[in-house]
């Protein structure tokens, strides 16, 4: 008789399965209602209908009653979509911690997805203590059934958990600085994996943007300014280009100077900011003294002009030099314009030379001209 009754579940199960790969929604609804005993396989199916709009209205809701009914008859599949759906808010109220007991449900029952989910609970501190080690435990349980998201997050974060000398000299807040710093780096490198693709691998920059955040929220400065190049280029998200001033000024406020360097750009065009010119050197200026050699070759021209600051040559020739060190073809032109006529340097013909041909030789025609009428000046017979 047992075994009658379980052959008898079984086929009512796969009859429940077949109805809804037939997108039948009302027959799986109907067939459910008249069910005399509880099948959380069937419940759990018809919460996912719910869920994805499938042969019905998507009602996050009503998925989210039959799923948890599902879990709570402890289906696994079930367990693992109600922690999902406590995490992000979907038919219920977001709630962290609910979602956190609901994953580890199923991940210890070895559900790969929950595995891995409850993973990055534990790396963001979302319901739960931050814990990398426990993130990284989970992940190793995923990775063991080939799961891709955590095999990556493993092959970046694995390495940055290693604390053991700190801990042996038992600087335990050392530990815990150097290895959230760690997981925010892997965090990034994963994000950078996925925006550039790995061999094999098609690029994918909604992902990349998904683990840039990650970092970034959690005050990375390379994540928030990466965040901001993502969104001003609109590079797996909609172009915004508030949220990349946002994010460029939290990197630039920790000393990101090529995030200084994009927020100034951003208050001089008027770009997700007011315009404000001030604002704009004030970046430009913080990123120049950080050895930013284009913010370094734009402070040099606002001397050299008089705009927005008092006409300096000498600080024109000051910052067009520490551009032009580094290469810069435009600075090069300039320091050399400078030489040549003596403002703000001594008159120098070799030296306003040596700087026209630094910038010829990167291809600037305006270089080239001034240095072939310097030499006629200087050696005409």
């Amino acid at each position: 008789m047992t075994r009658f009754i379980h052959i008898c579940s079984v086929l009512i199960v796969v009859c429940f399965a077949a109805m809804v790969q037939a997108q039948d929604f009302d027959a799986t609804k109907r067939a459910m209602e008249e069910s005399k005993v509880p099948f959380p396989e069937a419940q759990y199916l018809l919460g996912i209908m719910y869920k994805n709009g499938q042969d019905t209205a998507q009602d996050y809701t009503e998925a989210f009653n039959c799923i948890f009914n599902a879990a709570q008859n402890g289906y696994t599949d079930a367990q693992y979509s109600l922690g999902m759906m406590y995490a992000n808010g979907q038919g219920v109220s977001q709630d962290y911690t609910e979602a956190v007991k609901w994953l580890r449900v199923a991940a210890r029952k070895e559900h790969e997805d929950a595995q891995y989910s409850l993973g990055m609970m534990y790396a963001n501190g979302q319901g739960i203590s931050q814990d990398y080690r426990e993130a990284v435990a989970w992940f190793n349980e995923a990775a063991k059934q080939k799961h891709a998201k955590a095999l990556k997050a493993l092959e970046a974060m694995k390495s940055k958990t290693s604390s053991s000398a700190m801990f042996q000299a038992q600087d335990f807040d050392s530990v815990k600085r150097a290895e959230k710093k760690g997981i925010m780096e892997a965090m990034f490198k994963i994000g950078k994996s996925y925006s550039f693709g790995r061999p094999g691998e098609a690029s994918d920059d909604t992902e990349a943007e998904s683990w840039y955040r990650r970092a970034a929220e959690q005050g990375y400065a390379v994540a928030q300014f990466e965040l901001g190049r993502v969104y001003k280029k609109g590079q797996g998200v909609a172009k915004n280009y508030t949220k990349a001033a946002r994010w460029y000024r939290l990197a630039a406020e920790q000393e990101h100077r090529e995030a200084q360097y994009c927020l100034g750009e951003m208050y001089e065009k008027g770009q997700g900011v007011a315009q404000d010119y001030t604002e704009a050197t004030k970046w430009y200026r913080l990123a120049a003294e950080q050895g930013h050699m284009d913010a370094q070759y734009y402070i040099g021209k606002l001397y050299e002009k008089g705009k927005r600051v008092a006409q300096d040559y000498t600080e024109a020739a000051k910052w067009y030099r520490l551009a032009a060190e580094q290469g810069h073809m435009d600075a090069q032109y300039y320091i050399g314009k400078l030489y040549e006529k003596g403002q703000g340097v001594a008159q120098d013909y070799t030296e306003a030379e040596n700087w026209y041909r630094l910038a010829a030789e990167q291809g600037d025609k305006i270089a080239q001209k001034a240095l072939e009428a310097l030499e006629k000046k200087r050696y005409k017979p």
